[in-house]
């Protein structure tokens, strides 16, 4: 990925198509999500990184583990979805 201005991104995916996003406008399809409500922000919407699969914004979700304690982890969109949503609505690079 890289960062492209506000909430814009540029996303090179597995069929080498490349797509201009606007996550802002995938936040806004579940006004209810608690975690998208915080990705509005910009200073939190800019810790957004890549981890060779998909997007990802490190320590913005949690996870009760099997002892039953809540751990920290990071929050992705699911590629697949990201992929869904660019097709649709983003505008294609060459």
């Amino acid at each position: 990925i890289e960062k492209l201005k506000d909430f814009n991104i540029l996303c090179c995916f597995n069929t080498g198509q490349k797509f201009g996003i606007n996550l802002l406008e995938y936040f806004k399809m579940n006004p209810d999500n608690t975690i998208y409500n915080k990705l509005k922000l910009k200073e939190i919407f800019d810790t957004i990184d890549c981890n060779g699969r998909t997007v990802f914004w490190p320590k913005m979700a949690s996870q009760i583990v099997q002892n039953g304690d809540i751990m920290e982890s990071d929050y992705e969109i699911d590629p697949v979805m990201l992929y869904d949503f660019a097709s649709k609505s983003a505008f294609q690079m060459v």
